[in-house]
């Protein structure tokens, strides 16, 4: 997976507010290639993280001394990604117990809450589609 020190991790963790670190994507679930990168999702419950993303990025690079990707999970991140992310990903760190499968949970509700938007989102494009082909068509 990836060649990490838990004590390194939890005192970095620990000195930047950060709550989790989820280790998701080709690494989390061992379907790699030769350009696979490393994707990394933090989370803070204080949600301070976005304005410090480029920072975090280049510690989380130095950490594990490999390329990177890091997402930054809050309250704006899409439900679709919340749900691929823990549905598939790997809890590296966790600032208390339970804190994974509290957010994991969160997720999935968030996801089924929104699901009807997704519906109606969906069908209009659908429909710009088809008025687009109809356009096309007639030329």
């Amino acid at each position: 997976m990836i060649n990490l020190d838990k004590i390194t991790l939890q005192a970095w963790c620990q000195s930047r507010g950060i709550d989790l670190v989820i280790l998701f994507g080709s690494r989390a679930t061992g379907k790699t290639h030769s350009r696979s990168d490393t994707d990394i999702a933090l989370f803070a419950r204080a949600n301070h993280l976005r304005a410090q993303h480029v920072r975090l990025y280049g510690e989380m690079e130095d950490l594990l001394r490999e390329e990177i990707d890091v997402t930054i999970l809050d309250l704006d991140s899409d439900p679709v990604l919340l749900v691929e992310i823990y549905q598939k990903g790997k809890c590296l760190y966790e600032s208390e117990p339970g804190l994974f499968f509290e957010q994991k949970l969160r997720a999935f509700r968030l996801f089924e809450d929104t699901a009807p938007l997704r519906a109606l989102r969906d069908q209009a494009l659908a429909q710009r589609i088809k008025a687009l082909q109809n356009v096309t068509a007639h030329r």
